[in-house]
């Protein structure tokens, strides 16, 4: 809720048309806000939501979900874009609509979030954690190979998905599609096939009780379907 609130709070001032360096300073703020207060609650909740045999299909529905909504409200946000000339009148209209909705799912993230656990769980928890967590630990947690492992695979499969961003003006560039469907392309792309993909990778990896060949066949597809452009023309034939 904390991420969602200060992430919607700098929109605010972006909508009022601050200077430049004033926008290079939300938007910096934005790297920080959702990320590091907003996954790290985030994998914690949906952790807790089952036991071990449930955690790929957890997270799987929670990829899902991610990759649902937004094609939900980018359904919404592109007519109105394209309605208002897709320009600066457009930009600070979805802007609006982006902080509204940041503001109302702190809110359900509020009160979602405070039914995972009963009150005298969350105080015994919470007590506990400031006895046992230290440095050191944090030291040592910095040691495991597996961790590093783990970080470099989000990062190779996140530089990945942040590169599909370019599909959007490679599209518009050179296959001369306008804005307005080169933006839905990128929507079905981006998160429309999460949601069939993460659920399903879900499952998987709970029936075969294995997440690495998972993670594997995944990688696998990413590379294939990376190295296509290569080979498909800049222009159609």
């Amino acid at each position: 809720a904390a991420a969602l609130i200060s992430t919607g709070f700098f929109g605010l001032i972006i909508i009022f048309r601050p200077s430049y360096l004033v926008l290079m300073i939300c938007y910096i703020c934005y790297g920080f806000t959702t990320t590091i207060p907003l996954w790290s609650a985030m994998m914690k909740a949906t952790r807790e939501l089952g036991d071990s045999s449930e955690m790929g299909r957890l997270y799987g529905f929670l990829e899902g979900g991610r990759g649902f909504v937004p094609v939900l409200y980018g359904a919404v946000i592109i007519p109105v874009f394209s309605y208002l000339g897709e320009g600066a009148g457009g930009y600070r209209a979805i802007l609006i609509y982006f902080v509204i909705l940041d503001f109302l799912c702190a809110f359900f993230a509020l009160a979602a979030i405070r039914k995972l656990r009963p009150d005298e769980e969350e105080d015994t928890i919470s007590a506990d954690a400031k006895d046992k967590h230290s440095f050191g630990e944090y030291v040592e947690m910095m040691k495991n190979k597996n961790l590093w492992l783990l970080t470099m695979l989000m990062f190779c499969c996140f530089m990945i998905y942040e590169s599909y961003s370019y599909i959007t003006p490679y599209l518009t560039n050179f296959f001369g599609v306008s804005e307005s469907l080169g933006a839905m392309i990128s929507l079905i792309k981006s998160y429309g096939l999460a949601v069939f993909g993460g659920i399903a990778a879900g499952f998987v990896a709970d029936k075969i009780h294995s997440n690495p060949k998972v993670i594997g066949i995944g990688f696998s597809l990413m590379v294939i379907g990376t190295a296509t452009f290569f080979i498909v023309p800049a222009e159609p034939q």
